[in-house]
């Protein structure tokens, strides 16, 4: 309640938020949609971009980027802060099984590339990450339920053309 929206868990625009649903559906239609998406993002960035030469390729290139980071940040939902939500879903949809299981193995494959040297071995790592996203996302429902709001839940609609922060937005 003390921080409004500053504590949404992803912030996302509506066209990349698609596009990145789709890639951690693993459907058929999952890349023409993310293509789409991507496409229209590129122009969407294109269009608030000064007139220079490779004004196309930038733009592309920031799509792309907010891509990966919507597909991120769903996985991270997925796994993390909806992930009861995720299991009761996963125990009676073969689709959000599919999701789900993607974003473990996203959300897993990010760990472990940012993974510093722990000592850990591999297992042990995943298996960390996955009861310490447990705790975090039990801690996150229980303390809704107590304050009887899902706003902490909810992601933010990014504003911005690209659906990535404008500087000077809050974070």
């Amino acid at each position: 309640a003390r921080h409004g929206d500053a504590l949404a868990p992803a912030v996302l625009g509506p066209t990349l938020a698609v596009g990145g649903l789709a890639l951690l559906s693993g459907r058929r239609w999952s890349l023409p949609v993310a293509a789409g998406a991507l496409a229209w993002s590129t122009a969407s960035v294109r269009r608030v971009l000064p007139e220079a030469p490779g004004r196309t390729g930038l733009a592309l290139h920031l799509a792309a980027r907010g891509l990966s980071w919507s597909v991120r940040q769903e996985a991270a939902l997925a796994t993390r802060h909806w992930w009861p939500a995720a299991l009761l879903g996963a125990l009676s949809s073969r689709r959000i099984r599919r999701v789900v299981t993607a974003s473990l193995l996203v959300d897993s494959a990010i760990a472990l590339a940012n993974r510093k040297s722990d000592g850990l071995d591999v297992p042990t790592a995943i298996a960390g990450r996955r009861l310490d996203d447990l705790a975090y996302g039990t801690g996150l429902w229980w303390g809704a339920w107590r304050a009887r709001s899902v706003r902490v839940l909810l992601p933010r609609k990014s504003n911005s053309p690209s659906g990535r922060m404008q500087p000077g937005q809050p974070n």
